[in-house]
């Protein structure tokens, strides 16, 4: 028995996804053959990839390793298939695509110019827009497709595809009597001074996490500038709620700043892609979205 492609494809989508469900229904095949195929694979590896539960999958520690790898492996075979199709058949096109404010200062701009010395001869323009404003351009038209913090509270014409997971922890000040505690209770930042990143409030899963424990406006302060937020933390002024993306953890460390868990645990930040289900991506747009994707991910 041997290891095949396509079961390294459904593995990731799999890995992604969290969930058999879902996987299946983006590669559009059965969830029974995708079952098999992953079954297959840990029968090749005489090991358990996943954990099954009520709600989905999740990689064990091994299924993390195959996953890095089958990751890499993935990637070099659709970059050889562009590389071929391009010089047999040069694409070109017009694409324009949506970038939120955290795409625009981090990693897209890397990828884009990677992605124009691929394709020269494909056109790029570029909208900033953030979540929730991102559906009315997609349904208008004036976009192929964005990229952007998301949420899952959309209307069923927008899909969202999860790129990148980054859990929220809670920051606080080494000196700071919470930074002494491993997990604090959400509760007991009804006493701090907490700051939160605006952006994120517009999120419907985390502004519902903090409805549920009336953290309210009057309770938090929100803030513009994750750049602040960090400093006045740094400072020991307050504390604030902010994910992995924008917080890394051994550079504040470094400056006596330190991530601990809340309980209950916040839903995570998501980075993704949303399109309109109702227009189907050109083949430049489509190239140009699966590009950026599989590069993303391993950022």
């Amino acid at each position: 028995m041997s290891v095949t492609l396509r079961q390294l494809r459904y593995f990731e989508n799999v890995a992604r996804c969290g969930s058999l469900t879902e996987a299946a229904r983006r590669l559009n095949i059965s969830q029974s053959a995708l079952s098999l195929a992953i079954k297959d694979l840990e029968q090749f590896f005489d090991a358990r990839l996943f954990d099954r539960h009520n709600t989905g999958v999740e990689m064990t520690s091994i299924g993390q390793l195959v996953f890095a790898e089958a990751r890499k492996i993935n990637r070099n075979v659709k970059h050889l298939q562009s590389l071929v199709h391009q010089c047999q058949n040069p694409l070109e096109g017009e694409v324009c695509i949506g970038l939120s404010t955290v795409g625009l200062a981090f990693f897209i701009p890397k990828l884009l110019s990677d992605f124009r010395a691929l394709y020269p001869n494909i056109t790029l323009s570029l909208i900033n827009v953030e979540w929730p404003d991102i559906p009315t351009p997609l349904r208008a038209g004036k976009m192929d497709f964005a990229l952007s913090a998301v949420s899952q509270d959309h209307d069923d014409d927008i899909e969202t595809r999860p790129l990148r997971v980054y859990p929220r922890r809670l920051w606080v000040h080494g000196n700071h009597p919470l930074s002494m505690q491993e997990a604090i209770p959400i509760t007991a930042l009804s006493a701090e001074r907490l700051f939160l990143y605006e952006h994120d409030i517009t999120l419907s899963e985390f502004s519902a996490y903090l409805d549920d424990f009336d953290l309210t406006p009057e309770v938090y302060e929100p803030m513009k500038s994750t750049e602040a937020m960090r400093n006045l933390v740094e400072a020991d002024i307050g504390v604030t709620i902010l994910s992995e993306f924008s917080f890394y953890t051994t550079q504040m460390a470094e400056k006596n700043v330190y991530c601990r868990r809340l309980l209950p645990t916040p839903p995570p930040f998501i980075i993704g892609s949303v399109t309109n289900r109702a227009a189907p991506l050109s083949e430049a747009a489509s190239v140009l979205h699966d590009f950026l994707i599989d590069r993303a991910a391993s950022v």
